[in-house]
């Protein structure tokens, strides 16, 4: 059931004559009460005719006027309930946003009125009223999203960045960018803060949203290379826990993500042999291995995998960084040396999936066995390298490696046939050694 709301433009005009904002609020807040239907529990929307919205705008030029004289608490709560109005008729009504889109003055004033607000840094109950009324201009409406941004993008930024209002600014910015992905490269200024926040966890649930869909961005991960070490950190661990990477296209298949983490786990892989014994600076060591958890993603990705194969360098280096930690491992007590019966864990080590280099030995057997997957030239390097005779040394069991064994297996059958139709290495479980 919809409700209709009629607006007496007398009642308004002497409210603001004689600037009695308490009767202007209590004759505005039961118009726009949003109810729920008793049948259905769903909202009932408001009919809101383009007379109503007319009449809506100009008393918002109004209020704008008066907050340029004079700014008090009773003019801001009028003003607050005015955007309450406003956001409650726009709500679950594609039919009213066409309407306030419409008209010419709605979303200047509230520009306006935003702006006036944040010079005197006051009323940030208002400030968050306005923002939610915008967030519900730009619900599931492109045509929203860029009127909204291209009027009020810098103090959406403004606000993003504040103190005050971060919530509904990130959930504004949030609405518009999930709709208008193509304004991603044009938030340069707010690339750092959105990680920043993650990275200290003083975050809302609309950041974390927000970081989601820039590691998705091209332009945004040119950026990860100049960012701080925890930052990086950051994004790479949303990479992996979010469900980026289990989408067939996680990336643009023309994107340079791919090459850009792999460049980067190229270059850094070696600082993985700092952790031998004391984890002096752990967060090199984690960024490789986050860097490689993703390569082991993509390579078994038939989007990705060819780009991946054809990196020869890609190759050999994870051949010599498997032979260096094996090597390691060997040579005396570390956390490189296989742990293959259960006594051999010491009560510090009783949890050995918490560090670090957990799994790296046979992620790095799954990266080799990925890139070798019906690649002939890559398999003739691997055997030239003499690593089948390393696999084979690699063959025991190992609580900092679970399954390394069928992984082995699986790779040592890959290096030497060409005819499965499926991969044998996406099957590999992750099961955690308990």
């Amino acid at each position: 059931m919809s409700l209709s709301v009629e607006l007496n433009e007398n009642y308004i005009s002497n409210y603001i004559d004689y600037e009695d904002w308490n009767m202007l609020i209590q004759y505005l807040h039961p118009k726009f009460e949003i109810t729920l239907n008793d049948i259905t529990g769903k909202h009932n929307p408001l009919m809101v005719s383009q007379s109503v919205i007319k009449v809506l705008s100009t008393l918002l030029k109004e209020l704008d006027h008066k907050v340029s004289l004079n700014v008090n608490v009773d003019l801001l709560g009028a003003l607050k309930e005015l955007f309450r109005s406003l956001r409650n008729c726009v709500a679950f009504n594609s039919d009213v946003q066409a309407l306030v889109l419409q008209d010419p003055y709605l979303i200047n004033s509230t520009r306006d009125v935003l702006n006036k607000l944040l010079d005197i840094n006051y009323g940030s109950d208002c400030i968050g009223m306005a923002l939610q009324f915008l967030s519900n201009v730009v619900a599931r409406n492109i045509d929203g999203a860029t009127e909204v941004w291209q009027n009020l993008s810098l103090v959406i930024f403004k606000l993003y960045k504040g103190d005050k209002c971060t919530y509904n600014a990130a959930a504004l910015l949030y609405n518009i960018l999930y709709l208008k992905k193509d304004l991603i490269p044009l938030c340069e200024d707010i690339y750092e803060h959105i990680v920043k926040l993650c990275s200290n966890r003083d975050m809302t649930n609309y950041d974390v949203f927000l970081l989601e869909l820039l590691i998705q961005d091209e332009h945004f991960f040119s950026f990860y290379v100049s960012f701080k070490p925890e930052y990086r950190l950051t994004v790479l661990s949303l990479i992996v826990e979010s469900e980026c990477l289990s989408k067939d296209k996680p990336f643009e298949l023309n994107s340079e993500i791919p090459a850009i983490i792999t460049s980067q786990f190229k270059r850094k892989s070696d600082c993985i042999l700092k952790t031998v014994t004391n984890y002096v600076d752990q967060i090199e060591p984690e960024e490789v291995v986050l860097l490689l958890q993703i390569l082991v993603k993509l390579s078994a990705n038939e989007f990705y995998s060819k780009k991946l194969q054809s990196d020869r360098s890609l190759l050999i280096n994870c051949a010599f960084l498997l032979r260096s930690i094996h090597s390691l491992g060997k040579e005396s007590q570390n956390n490189f040396t296989v742990i293959s019966k259960l006594s051999e864990i010491n009560y510090s080590d009783s949890d050995i999936s918490k560090d670090p280099i957990f799994g790296f030995k046979s992620n790095i057997i799954r990266l080799l066995g990925n890139l070798c997957w019906k690649h002939k030239q890559n398999q003739d390097e691997v055997r030239d390298l003499d690593c089948i005779p390393l696999l084979l040394d690699c063959c025991n069991i190992d609580a900092r490696n679970p399954c390394i064994l069928l992984l082995i297996i699986l790779v040592t059958v890959t290096l030497f046939l060409n005819s499965f139709r499926h991969n044998p290495m996406d099957n590999i479980c992750h099961t955690k050694f308990v």
